[in-house]
C-alpha cells in the first residue's frame, strides 16, 4: 500500500509539472501574438506616414521583423519620376 501511495504521489508531481510547462508555453504564444500585433501596428503607422510624405500607396513587407521590403505604387511615368525625384532630393540633403 505504501508503494502505491508513493507511486500516486510521483504521478501527481509529474502531472503538475506537465501542467505548469503547458501553461508556460501558452503564455509564450500569447506574448508572441502581442508582439506580432504591436509590430503590425507600428508598420501600419509607418506606411501611413510614408504615404503622406510620398503621396502614393506604400506597403511594408517584413520577414521576422529583421528584414523586408518597402513597396511604393505608382500609376504613371510622371508619378514614377516624381517619386524618384523625391527620393533623390532626400539623398542630396543627407
Amino acid at each position: 500500500m505504501k508503494k502505491f501511495k508513493n507511486l500516486l504521489a510521483l504521478l501527481l508531481v509529474l502531472v503538475t509539472a506537465v501542467s505548469f510547462t503547458a501553461c508556460g508555453k501558452t503564455d509564450k504564444k500569447e506574448e508572441k501574438k502581442e508582439d506580432f500585433s504591436q509590430m503590425e501596428t507600428i508598420y501600419h503607422q509607418l506606411e501611413e506616414r510614408m504615404k503622406s510624405v510620398i503621396g502614393s500607396k506604400v506597403a511594408i513587407h517584413s520577414r521576422n521583423y529583421k528584414k523586408g521590403k518597402i513597396e511604393i505604387e505608382y500609376y504613371s511615368n510622371d508619378e514614377l519620376e516624381r517619386i524618384i525625384d523625391l527620393i533623390e532630393s532626400v539623398k542630396q540633403v543627407g
